[in-house]
């Protein structure tokens, strides 16, 4: 039986994933897309979006099972999620921006995401 205590970190281990992966997309919306002067409802709504969105794919694709997979295979696994969730905020980016946007500001937000997803997982 898992102690409370075990249980809480990992949990915490797991939102810690979660927050770096939507500041990364949050700061690619204030840096790249958003306008001068946006409120900062808007990114506020970007983050809890794609923290929806990315939690939701990693529980599809089980990227969060933390001691129970090798750690190539919960890399993959947020391989996948990060990159259904970033192509979803594209298309959410280009909404929000009324016009098709640069595709290379997201493509940068998926690269630094995966460095941190494999430095996060051989922490984890």
């Amino acid at each position: 039986m898992e102690s409370v205590a075990y249980r809480a970190v990992v949990r915490g281990v797991k939102l810690m994933n979660l927050a770096l992966m939507t500041a990364a997309a949050v700061a690619c919306w204030q840096l790249c897309y958003a306008t001068p002067g946006a409120a900062n409802s808007t990114a506020l709504l970007i983050g809890v979006v794609y923290f929806v969105l990315y939690m939701t794919y990693g529980r599809i694709y089980e990227s969060f099972l933390v001691s129970l997979v090798r750690i190539s295979e919960m890399v993959y696994s947020q391989c996948l999620a990060l990159l259904m969730s970033d192509a979803l905020m594209y298309v959410i980016f280009c909404l929000m921006a009324g016009k098709l946007v640069s595709l290379l500001p997201v493509m940068a937000m998926f690269a630094s995401q995966l460095v941190l997803s494999v430095l996060w997982c051989t922490a984890a």
